[in-house]
């Protein structure tokens, strides 16, 4: 007996998931897209939702069939469920909490985008703190027009929110000498990192100033930074568990800096993890601009919007260091993402070959002025440049080329 093509076996379980909502009386109607794990959801109160199954269905994997798919659905009728309340800010300060998201969380789909914005506050580079209200079998997100409702604004919530996040359970010793673990399993592991003072209230219980990762939404772990090895293991456990999950938050290692704020990792490039360590945050710089790209470049076709979204690259040189550079070509107007390297069109003003030749973003910064700054609005952050530099900007951003396998990090 051959097996349920994935294809198939994906439709049979959208296809069930549907008609379990649709028995709930209070859905008027669920329909599964065409070719797409997705929902179209309209309620008897008029509101009509998107449902996007692609994550319930690898993450139930593991259940029997019939038994997935009821599992799903008991998960989304509990989200779809109408709120009660909370109907005032007194009623929802005990239940608000944080979040870690990627900024890519945020970009909603087309189809979605008319959804209010949710309430979202950088955190570190990529990632953004949201705000949800727990209740024992959903976390649904705030957004800002909730904020209007409480007449009340983001910073004074999430001082409510860390306070709730703080009375968590907290870390505790892991199976290794030295490794704290959240190990609450409570959805909300990831979002310890983000309490003030946390990670830093470890110092002088590791060695070393404290390190943590959280490469999925359920992970938080915590150890020192005085043990190469720990540092090296820390990484390649990031990377690990941030590729294999399709809940994935960040494949970094963070430490904190002198404030006591939460901060990536940086280390000098004799360290003997320094690679692996950069290769996270490299990674999450990619996929972060990957994931805007192709936001942008959607949108700008909509609208007829001629404006170029530059990628993001990312090169694993000869001696290890992962370097990530762009292109800023001739006569195009473009948003450039924060690279290491800039690659720059065009025939050098000394006559040599017109294949470009690379400069360091920190100096092209400083060379270009104030023609070059981040344009509004856009997180992870762009540099818009309407034109190719001027011919006397050339010639000293020329003066500043380097080759890649010369760049040192700062």
């Amino acid at each position: 007996m051959s097996r349920t093509p994935p294809d198939d076996e994906r439709r049979a379980f959208g296809a069930a998931v549907a008609a379990l909502l649709r028995a709930e009386l209070r859905v008027g109607k669920v329909e599964l897209r065409p070719d797409e794990l997705v929902l179209d959801v309209e309620q008897p109160d008029g509101r009509n939702l998107i449902v996007y199954l692609e994550n319930y269905y690898l993450e139930s994997n593991h259940l029997p069939p019939g038994e997935r798919e009821v599992s799903v659905a008991r998960k989304l009728a509990a989200g779809l469920r109408p709120e009660d309340g909370p109907e005032t800010w007194a009623d929802a300060a005990a239940r608000v909490l944080p979040v870690i998201r990627g900024q890519g969380f945020f970009l909603l789909p087309r189809d979605a985008r008319q959804a209010p914005p949710l309430a979202t506050q950088p955190f570190v580079p990529y990632l953004d703190l949201a705000l949800v209200l727990d209740a024992p079998d959903r976390m649904s997100y705030v957004a800002t027009e909730k904020l209007a409702e409480w007449d009340t604004h983001i910073g004074d919530v999430l001082v409510h929110a860390m306070g709730n996040a703080s009375r968590l359970p907290p870390p505790v010793p892991g199976d290794e000498d030295g490794t704290f673990v959240v190990d609450a399993r409570d959805t909300y592991e990831s979002s310890r990192l983000a309490v003030p003072g946390l990670l830093a209230s470890f110092s002088g219980r590791v060695d070393g100033r404290p390190i943590a990762i959280i490469p999925t939404r359920s992970w938080c772990w915590i150890a020192g930074e005085a043990d190469p090895d720990r540092v090296q293991a820390f990484a390649e456990i990031a990377d690990r568990e941030y590729s294999a999950s399709n809940r994935a938050l960040s494949p970094s290692v963070y430490t904190v800096d002198a404030s006591g704020e939460v901060v990536p990792l940086v280390l000098s490039t004799d360290h003997p993890a320094a690679n692996a360590v950069r290769l996270g945050h490299v990674k999450l710089a990619l996929n972060a601009y990957a994931e805007q790209k192709a936001w942008l470049d959607d949108a700008h076709e909509h609208d007829g919007l001629d404006l170029f979204v530059a990628s993001l690259n990312g090169t694993l040189r000869p001696d290890g260091l992962p370097v990530t550079w762009t292109l800023w070509g001739e006569d195009l107007d473009t948003l450039l993402p924060v690279a290491d390297l800039i690659r720059i069109m065009g025939e050098p003003p000394d006559g040599g070959p017109g294949s470009g030749f690379f400069v360091p973003f920190h100096r092209v910064v400083e060379i270009v002025g104030e023609g070059f700054v981040p344009a509004p609005g856009y997180r992870p952050v762009r540099y818009r440049v309407h034109r190719h530099p001027a011919p006397r900007v050339m010639e000293l951003l020329a003066a500043a080329a380097i080759e890649m396998d010369d760049y040192e990090p700062s």
